[in-house]
């Protein structure tokens, strides 16, 4: 699954952080208006990718080493979610959205 969401990022979707020790949320306005916000939680036992748009299909995901997690298509007005769980100490994550 993750070399699929890899080769997906050559086709549009973007990744955007790689992650330090610290906890991280963020949130972005991206193509055609849609809201992203993606990061881990406050104890940093999850990962997470969320994109909403309301005129738009959209997809997230989120992947680190060989776990992964993707949305699939979501059609608009939908939140699509991508969640997976790390351990506190966990770098190297990335975060994807695609928007159609």
């Amino acid at each position: 699954m993750k070399r699929k969401i890899l080769s997906l990022a050559t086709a549009g979707l973007l990744s955007l952080v790689t992650i330090s020790s610290s906890a991280y949320a963020a949130h972005q306005t991206v193509k055609f208006g849609a809201s992203w916000d993606y990061g881990t939680n406050s104890t940093r036992t999850t990962a997470y990718s969320n994109v909403t748009s309301t005129s738009h299909w959209h997809s997230s995901s989120v992947t680190h080493n060989d776990d992964s997690d993707a949305s699939g298509w979501i059609k608009p007005g939908k939140v699509s979610n991508a969640s997976i769980s790390i351990m506190p100490w966990s770098t190297d994550i990335h975060y994807y959205y695609n928007i159609k």
